[in-house]
């Protein structure tokens, strides 16, 4: 590792522009917390001086498993067959019936529309499944 550590001495040749900017975010948050930890030069030095290889590292086996993940087949959705019924139970009704998940409003950032209509804690999400009523 050079004697020049800072932020914008990468040094490794392998990363691209995003493992570019991966290295100068990573050595700007070791600069923060490590200077309001009282570490020393050295060890921040020795810090600097494995970002980069730990990156491309880590970089690589990224790169690895997306190239897998692309070989993978879709998801499939899986069939929902006819339920199990308890003996003397029939259905109620054959007709499908639309459900809805409700929020129960603990999600900060669920904050409804009042100008469209929507109450906070009552948006309705759509839901996938059946509901047999018997």
């Amino acid at each position: 590792c050079s004697e020049s550590y800072d932020a914008d001495s990468v040094g490794d040749e392998e990363l691209n522009d995003l493992g570019t900017l991966v290295v100068r975010f990573v050595c700007r948050f070791i600069d923060k917390v490590c200077i309001y930890a009282g570490v020393s030069d050295d060890h921040l030095k020795a810090l600097h001086c494995m970002v980069p290889g730990v990156v491309a590292m880590h970089m690589e086996s990224v790169e690895a498993v997306y190239r897998e993940s692309k070989s993978l087949p879709e998801v499939q959705k899986p069939a929902i067959g006819p339920p199990a019924l308890l003996p003397g139970e029939r259905f109620a009704s054959r007709d499908a019936i639309t459900a809805y998940l409700l929020t129960d409003g603990r999600d900060a950032d669920n904050i409804a529309d009042q100008s469209k209509g929507q109450l906070p804690g009552l948006n309705f999400l759509p839901a996938e499944g059946q509901i047999f009523l018997t």
